[in-house]
């Protein structure tokens, strides 16, 4: 009986530690990866904090009270200043008015703080379809390094308004991820007020506008009447004959109803 008790001891330990064997194999078993999308977004909002953390402030100068001409082309500037920068540049800044013309200076004070500490970018827009801009840069990628306290760009555009009146632009500043067209901050915007006056060139042109049309439209109305024959001499004579024929026939009618009368 010993014999047979030992027995059935041993295999229960062996069933024993065989389902322990199994238990841990099913608990230390191949789990599944990483996720590579959640790995590489953690990784981009890493880095992303990581850029953020080394931006510094900047001045952004320009002409934000602007009074130009009508239907004349004129440079709009803005200024960018690392806060460390002493350069003239940015100590006085100015805005080229083209040549022979002297520069147009500035307000001393920035018109906004922005954040600096990589590509920077700046758009002009106007809402008013009476404004046109013309961005002379031709270049693909119009963004400029801004890495430094120290250093400074600028942007220069040419605008024109077709009618004298009250516009708005809009200079929108962005600041780029390293190797990427997205935006490390929240674009920033500042608004430039622009007053278009009236010139004595330009009412003059618009008069001699308006006299114009209003001759083509006479001969418009000659040449439709040519068209269908009525301005001949003929035509022109039976219209004159008509006319005096009613008038006369209106005049007699005129001389019996008065003789008519007691």
């Amino acid at each position: 009986m010993s014999q047979i008790s030992t027995i059935v001891s041993v295999a229960s330990a062996g069933i024993t530690i065989g389902a322990t064997v199994v238990a841990v194999a099913t608990v230390n078993g191949p789990q599944p990866g990483p996720n590579p999308e959640v790995s590489n977004q953690f990784t981009y909002q890493a880095d992303l904090a990581n850029d953020r953390r080394s931006l510094f402030d900047g001045d952004l100068y320009a002409r934000t009270d602007r009074v130009e001409r009508v239907a004349t082309w004129f440079p709009v500037t803005v200024v960018i200043c690392g806060q460390a920068n002493s350069d003239p540049v940015c100590a006085t800044p100015t805005e080229d008015q083209g040549p022979g013309a002297s520069p147009a200076t500035m307000p001393a004070l920035p018109a906004k703080t922005v954040k600096l500490g990589g590509r920077v970018g700046v758009t002009l827009a106007a809402a008013d379809d009476a404004v046109t801009i013309k961005d002379l840069s031709n270049a693909e990628d119009e963004t400029q390094p801004l890495v430094s306290p120290t250093d400074y760009a600028s942007w220069t555009w040419y605008v024109r308004a077709a009618k004298p009146g009250r516009y708005f632009l809009s200079a929108t500043v962005s600041l780029k991820v390293a190797g990427s067209d997205a935006d490390l901050v929240t674009r920033q915007s500042v608004t430039i007020g622009l007053t278009v006056e009236q010139t004595a060139a330009n009412a003059a042109k618009q008069v001699g506008s308006g006299t114009w049309k209003v001759v083509s439209w006479l001969l418009g109305v000659i040449v439709a009447l040519a068209g269908v024959g009525l301005l001949t001499r003929a035509g022109i004579r039976r219209w004159f004959s008509r006319r005096g024929s009613r008038g006369a026939e209106q005049e007699s009618q005129a001389v019996a109803s008065s003789s008519a009368d007691p």
